[in-house]
Parts: C-alpha cells; structure tokens; sequence
C-alpha cells in the first residue's frame, strides 16, 4: 500500500529536483501541497505504529527497499525546498543590503545592512519553531542544511554593497590618472572602513551567536524528533549512505556537512558555507580598504618604470633615493591618524596589510623596468634600501613574510643581479667566458621579480 501510494505521490508533484526559479504563486500552491502531505505522512505513520498489527512489521515498514519506499524521496524534496528553505531564502532575500543609491549617504547604507543583518541572525528560533509547528523536527539535518545554504546565499548579496564601493574607487583612480591627482579620499576611506568595522567586529560576534544559537536549536529538534514514527522511518531512510545525493536539496554538500556536524565528525564547523561567504566578503572590504590607502602610492610612483637614471651610463653610485620615493613614506605616515583611529576597540591591525598593498605597487613598478645599467641598479638598491626602513619605522614590519621582509629579498635580488652584470662585464673585456655565480635559498616570491630584472640587466 505505501508502494502504491509512493507512486501515485510521483505522478502528482513529480521527482521533486525542479522548483528552484518557480514564482511566488506556484511556490506558495507546492508549499502549501508539501505541508498537508507532510502532515499525512506524520500522522499517518504515527497511526500504523500504534496498530497491534504492525508490533511485529514495523521494522519492516521503516526499512526502505528499492521495491518499496515507506517515505519516497519525491516528498522529502518538496518538503526541504518549499517548508524548510524556501521561507528561509525569503527571509533572507528581505533583509539583503539594499543599493546604496536608495541612501543620502553610504554610511547610512551600511547601518541599515548592518541592522537587517541583525534581524536575520536572530531567526534560528523562528525557523525552528515553523518546522516544529509542521510536525517535521525530524528533518534537523535537512534544516541545518537549509540554514547554512540561506545564509550563505544572504551574505553574497552583500558583495553587492562592497562592489558599489570598489566601482567608485576604480572611478576616481580613473579620474586621478588623468587629473594628476594623489588619488586619496580620506572620507571615502572612513566609509569602507566603516563597512569593514561592521562585517569585522560586530557582524562576525553576532554570527557566532547566531551559529551557537542553530546548535541549540538543531539539539533541541532532534531531542523532539526521536522518538516519533515518523522520525524512526527518516532514520532508518538516511542509514543510507548516499541519502544526501538522492536527497539533494539544498545541496549534496550543505547536507553532507549538516549531517558529519551533528554525528560529530566534522572539521570545519557548524554553517560551514555561511561562515565562508561572511568571511570572504570581509576580506573584498578589507582589500578596497587597502587599494584605497595604497592608490596613492601608485600614482606616486606612475613614472618610476621610466625613470632616466635607470639607462645612465656611468660608473658612479647612488647616494640618495629619487624624490619620488621619498613621497611614499611621506603618504604612509599621513595616513597614521585616521588608522589608529579606526583601531580603537578593535583586535585588528590594518597597518600591515596596507604596507603589503604598497609593496605590491613598488615590486610591480621594479618589474617594469625595461634597461638597467649599472648606475642605475645602484640607484634601484638605494630606492630599495630606504623603502626597506619604513615598515620599521610605522612599527609593522610582519616578520620575515611581511612588508620589509618582501623589501630586504627584493634589495638582495637587485644587488646580486648587479653584481652578476658587473662579472660579465669584467669577462667580456678580458674576453673569458661568463659563468653566473650560484645562489642559494632563494625564495619562491623572488623568482618572478628576478626573471624581468635579468631582463633589464642583460642578463637572461
């Protein structure tokens, strides 16, 4: 009988894998199908428990077999997509950050993000008790699933927002390159460090509540939904060690890492996905943050590639850094005030992220240097030489990794190409052949420097 009814369930809502782009109407008529037949089922299955008949086949009932399915897949999709995660996907949908040009101003943009972003991670209860009142607490792993996918899907809608904030700082490094201008706002640096302040330090002590708060939840659903026949039948379906591929709503993977996290074998955490999507879209506010302080440090150094003391020809050496390396530090220590500032209250440091972002501008501005004679590479090694100092005098040096770790190998790549130029030089006047001194530990990140400085030297 459960066979037959299995059938005909198919040829009314189908297999159950479409439904993801239906519109509000036809998902309100599937919703409202999968919520009766799902209170059929629960109530169903708690009457044949209770036969006298059935003390005896009931193990037989829950035991699916590709013959017979007690609880066929079909509904279970329906149930997943239109109970459990589509009301979620609208919840989230409803507080998503709205576009910036709804605001007088970005800042107030963001605290309302930051408010609807409140709201959401306060709903764990509202969906727990909407699956309960459905008599479906069995389906805790499908609804953690659904939470993780939900929020997920809601914090990639903020990369709305932040690509709002990397336009405009796109348009006015357009806009300084051809006025000439340093390229620097310090209010429209205050707005995306405002936007990151918020995803940082209030948003992510929010969402560990929040992931704390699915826990309780996902605990007290399957304290409510083990002992009931309904519950027994679902157990028994998912001892099934692809159920998550025959379930596949909201997703093979979300389901997978729902269920290793309950059964305590996961790795990763509770909200795996959600937590990945708020932290990568902290880390593109975090990057505008450091291409807007460092902006200005490429306009600075525009024409460095080309400077006329790379090609001169003489043997003299450099004694000072060109002025337009001076200006760089001269940027960075500006910009002290307003980052200290920021910091306050905060375990963040952004000053040493912000030098490598200016590192990255000076080590792409020496790789395009096209000739170097030997004053010149005198003169890149003083640039090098005096950039190499500034990390330690901002107090944010990061190690042999960071910034004037990055500055000292580059230095000592310069200065023993310059030496190798100098040994060919010398060869070739006393006509003996040329053989390149070994270097040894050099590191990995040094090698695609070194390729163009070869280049420039004569040397490749």
């Amino acid at each position: 009988a459960l066979a037959a009814l299995a059938a005909k369930l198919l040829d009314i809502i189908g297999d159950g894998k479409s439904g993801a782009q239906v519109d509000e109407a036809v998902a309100n008529q599937r919703a409202s199908m999968a919520v009766g037949l799902l209170g059929v089922y629960v109530d169903g299955f708690a009457r044949l428990q209770q036969l006298s008949a059935m003390q005896q086949a009931w193990p037989q009932v829950c035991a699916a077999t590709h013959e017979a399915e007690a609880l066929p897949w079909p509904l279970l999709r329906e149930v997943v997509r239109f109970v459990l995660l589509r009301p979620m996907e609208d919840d989230a949908a409803a507080l998503a950050p709205q576009n910036l040009a709804q605001s007088s101003r970005p800042s107030e943009a963001v605290l309302a993000a930051e408010s609807n972003a409140t709201r959401l991670l306060q709903m764990p209860s509202t969906w727990s008790r909407r699956l309960e009142s459905q008599g479906a607490a069995q389906l805790a792993v499908p609804w953690l699933a659904c939470v993780d996918e939900a929020n997920a899907a809601y914090w990639r809608q903020w990369e709305k927002l932040v690509g709002i904030f990397d336009n405009t700082l796109k348009h006015r490094s357009a806009e300084a390159a051809n006025s000439g201008a340093s390229g620097f706002d310090s209010a429209f640096l205050q707005e995306v460090m405002q936007l990151h302040s918020v995803l940082h330090d209030n948003l992510q002590q929010k969402f560990t509540t929040f992931q704390a708060d699915v826990m309780q939840q996902v605990g007290q659903l399957r304290f409510d939904g083990e002992s009931s026949a309904f519950g027994m039948v679902l157990k028994e379906k998912m001892k099934d060690p692809q159920w998550p591929s025959h379930l596949g709503i909201p997703s093979e993977s979300s389901l997978r890492s729902a269920a290793d996290f309950i059964e305590g074998s996961a790795s990763s955490g509770v909200l795996p996905a959600a937590a990945a999507a708020l932290s990568r879209v902290e880390n593109q506010v975090r990057e505008v943050v450091c291409r807007c302080c460092a902006e200005p440090v490429m306009r600075i150094l525009k024409d460095y590639p080309e400077m006329p003391e790379w090609n001169l020809q003489s043997d003299e050496i450099a004694h000072g850094p060109l002025q337009c390396i001076t200006l760089v530090p001269e940027h960075l220590f500006s910009l002290m005030p307003q980052l200290e500032k920021s910091q306050e209250g905060s375990e963040l440091q952004w000053l040493p992220a912000i030098l490598e972002a200016s590192v990255d501008v000076v080590v792409d501005k020496v790789m395009k240097i096209k000739e170097l004679t030997a004053a010149g590479a005198s003169q890149l090694a003083v640039d090098l030489e005096y950039l190499r100092k500034v990390p330690d005098a901002l107090g944010g040096t990061g190690g042999a990794d960071g910034a004037a770790g990055r500055l000292k190998d580059l230095l000592e790549t310069v200065e023993y190409l310059a030496l190798q130029q100098r040994r060919k030089k010398e060869c070739m006047a006393q006509g003996v052949a040329y053989v390149e001194e070994t270097r040894t530990n050099v590191p990995a990140r040094n090698r695609t420097a070194e390729r163009p400085l070869r280049l420039a030297m004569g040397l490749s």
